[in-house]
């Protein structure tokens, strides 16, 4: 018989946890990369059970970082993306996609030290439509294989299908109670997925086969 911490090593990935370590060992797909425009909004992301940030900069390149500004904590899904950096609309702190502070209006010249500031990011890569984030401590990410034409094909229809039906199959899957923010703090991160019901069962619906079929390419 399972023991209760035997069922929270399986179904807990927020950091520190057991299956969070392991599947921060992988490329994990976070959004589709034409979600994310050129100089446009951030979008919120929850990963692993961490609250994130996307946005492309000036340059087209995805930045993937911690949703909070290191400075005060206010939310940079409220920030500015100009410039090559996403700037925090409360003081003005400005950071690329690697995390790293670049302004600093609000602190006097002779003052500043955006050098020794930065945020948490994460190494990110795009590969057939779609942005993957590696979250994990190895100085060396793993080597990103297996994902062919057919495979991204199939994976950017069944994400179109997710996000409009929540089932990427196209069916309608059964009725699961929504998450309340004392359920699981590791799961609740925006109103879309508090309402969309059980998280862990679309999340597996939708990746599974398609993991199993970029293993076998």
């Amino acid at each position: 018989m399972s023991k209760q911490t035997d069922s929270d090593d399986l179904v807990r990935v927020g950091p520190g946890t057991v299956m969070g370590e392991l599947m921060r060992q992988y490329w994990i797909p976070a959004v589709m990369s034409s979600e994310l425009e050129r100089d446009g909004a951030p979008m919120r992301l929850m990963l692993l059970g961490e609250r994130l940030i996307g946005f492309r900069d000036s340059a087209g390149k995805v930045g993937v970082m911690d949703h909070r500004c290191p400075h005060r904590c206010a939310s940079l899904f409220l920030g500015r993306n100009e410039g090559n950096g996403l700037r925090c609309v409360y003081h003005g702190w400005k950071f690329d996609v690697e995390g790293k502070c670049v302004d600093m209006p609000s602190v006097p010249v002779h003052q500043d030290f955006k050098g020794k500031v930065s945020t948490k990011a994460y190494r990110v890569t795009e590969r057939a439509g779609v942005v993957w984030v590696y979250m994990g401590a190895a100085a060396e990410a793993p080597p990103f294989d297996g994902v062919d034409e057919s495979v991204a094909e199939a994976m950017q229809a069944a994400w179109v299908r997710f996000a409009a039906t929540g089932d990427p199959n196209g069916g309608s899957l059964p009725h699961w109670p929504p998450y309340r923010s004392d359920d699981d703090p590791y799961l609740t991160f925006d109103d879309e997925i508090r309402a969309g019901g059980n998280w862990r069962r679309r999340q597996m619906d939708f990746l599974d086969g398609y993991y199993a079929r970029m293993k076998e390419a």
